[in-house]
């Protein structure tokens, strides 16, 4: 703990090239710190304390960056970078691509931008010697949300350059596997793309039909994200992995069941509840996890289309958008959703003092490994 903590209080995200003058920066206290032990146990967990700190850095700086530099060309700049820096392979699936192989929730989403650099980014960690299936890792990277034509109003479109944390935790929690040498091979899949208004749009009633043949009615243009990651998480499952590992940025109805100090935890394997709420209590990363009884199925039923792609009012949207979510993962699967309510919190969170938390980085981490 006093590794990472170190390791969070000694990077800063507000850099002079996004508007800051240097001279009107918060002065910074963290300069040196020094950990000592010589018990070779206890200097792995300092030397872990500190990769996870980096991790969680890399989430927040990410979310950080103001949208006109964090656009999908200029994220895809920085996937390939760390990819190139920690021995990751990569390849990107572009939107033309990806609408030639059917994904059609994906591509209705990025038709919004004409010019939309956005795909789709399949990140490979490979470790020597490892044996057994992949962990996938799946993130929803809106680099910014307007809400299409359902277009957020009263200030909330501000902080939505965040949109893409979902896609920050996974990408940083297969660097920090790379870091760590961990030995189980792992994959992740980076759904990255922006929610515009324009004539090519995509709007309510739309029926599309998404890469596992699944046809959508949509209902709200603002629920994007579960567009988004259908088909990203039909790519990722389609591989057989060991598990789907997914974050997101989702709901507000997350936030409104839990506040921003917990995120919400979701799966299709019962007895991983625990494990998910454990990881949390010993991360400090918390998780709730709520029911995917098939009681909740019944609000997605449409009546031109397979499924609907939300309800039209409120209610428990967090359930019924990780109803809807399993809907494309592959059958035999084994699914773990966590709705990044805790991603935002004005205040900072435990270590963490900026409102972007990094958070998922530890909590992943803690989760692997038990």
């Amino acid at each position: 703990a006093d590794a990472f903590g170190s390791a969070l209080a000694a990077r800063v995200f507000l850099m002079p090239i996004y508007g800051k003058r240097k001279d009107k920066q918060k002065a910074f206290r963290l300069e040196t710190v020094m950990l000592v032990s010589g018990n070779k146990k206890a200097l792995a967990a300092l030397e872990r304390g500190a990769i996870l700190g980096d991790g969680t850095n890399l989430a927040r700086e990410l979310a950080t960056i103001p949208p006109n530099h964090l656009h999908p060309s200029g994220y895809a700049t920085r996937i390939a970078a760390l990819c190139k820096e920690h021995g990751l392979k990569h390849k990107f699936h572009s939107n033309k691509e990806l609408k030639k192989m059917g994904a059609g929730a994906f591509t209705a989403v990025d038709q919004g931008n004409p010019e939309s650099d956005g795909g789709v980014h399949e990140i490979t960690y490979s470790p020597s010697g490892a044996k057994g299936k992949a962990v996938a890792l799946v993130g929803k990277g809106l680099c910014f949300d307007t809400g299409g034509y359902d277009v957020k109003i009263n200030g909330s479109m501000h902080t939505m350059k965040g949109d893409m944390q979902g896609s920050a935790v996974a990408l940083a929690g297969i660097v920090t596997a790379a870091r760590l040498k961990l030995k189980r091979p792992m994959k992740a899949w980076l759904g990255v793309t922006e929610n515009h208004i324009s004539p090519r749009a995509y709007k309510s009633d739309e029926v599309v039909t998404a890469l596992n043949g699944t046809t959508i009615e949509v209902i709200n243009t603002d629920a994007e994200g579960r567009m988004v990651l259908a088909d990203v998480l039909t790519l990722a499952s389609r591989e057989k992995p060991e598990l789907v590992v997914d974050f997101a940025t989702l709901t507000g109805a997350a936030v409104r069941a839990l506040g921003t100090k917990f995120s919400a935890g979701f799966t299709n394997v019962k007895k991983l509840h625990a494990p998910i709420v454990a990881a949390g209590v010993e991360s400090g990363e918390r998780v709730w996890t709520f029911p995917l009884d098939p009681t909740y199925f019944k609000a997605l039923e449409s009546k031109v289309a397979d499924t609907l792609q939300c309800t039209k009012g409120g209610g428990p949207d967090h359930i019924w958008a990780s109803c809807f979510l399993s809907k494309f993962v592959e059958k035999g699967v084994s699914w773990v959703h966590i709705d990044l309510a805790a991603s935002e919190n004005d205040d900072g969170l435990a270590h963490v003092d900026s409102m972007f938390t990094g958070f998922g980085v530890r909590w992943l981490h803690t989760f692997l490994d038990r």
